[in-house]
């Protein structure tokens, strides 16, 4: 099942299914990270783009744009929740119980991301495009977040050299 416009809760971004690959946690930190950095990078292009002339056809297709780009932020929001779940099963339950303040943190800033964008999704349907701006700039701090706590995270499971 997709994520579409509008979402009715946050939650709804996580419906689809998806198969499970073991990797090593090393390769889940990558993706994690570009996962995180695709919706920043995203959110910032909404954020700092010209809006259209309101009443005109470039407003349409700029709102267009707007929901395209959301589906998208959807679909790398959905990318990194499941990386996160991957990263944490390939880690032991002792070093779970060693870094679970990192883990809630991270979980938490994805949660954060999740509603800033249903909201968005809901500014869409009832706001205007400052609306939507605002909400996705908060989405970029939550996932900027994220990737603080995802640091905290990677550089507590590393070895010291």
């Amino acid at each position: 099942m997709r994520a579409r416009l509008p979402y009715r809760t946050a939650r709804q971004l996580h419906l689809r299914r998806f198969t499970r690959t073991h990797h090593p946690a090393h390769v889940h930190h990558e993706r994690l990270e570009d996962h995180h950095m695709a919706v920043a990078r995203l959110a910032h292009e909404v954020v700092t783009s010209p809006g259209g002339k309101h009443g005109t056809d470039v407003d349409d297709l700029h709102s267009l744009a707007i929901r395209s780009t959301l589906d998208q932020i959807a679909e790398w929001l959905t990318a990194a929740s499941r990386e996160l779940e991957l990263l944490l099963e390939s880690l032991s339950a002792e070093m779970r119980r060693e870094n679970v303040y990192a883990i809630a943190m991270l979980s938490r800033a994805h949660d954060d991301c999740c509603q800033e964008l249903a909201e968005a999704g809901d500014a869409m349907r009832t706001g205007t495009a400052v609306h939507v701006r605002v909400r996705l700039a908060r989405l970029f701090a939550a996932v900027g977040r994220a990737e603080q706590a995802h640091y905290y995270l990677r550089t507590a499971l590393t070895p010291a050299a």
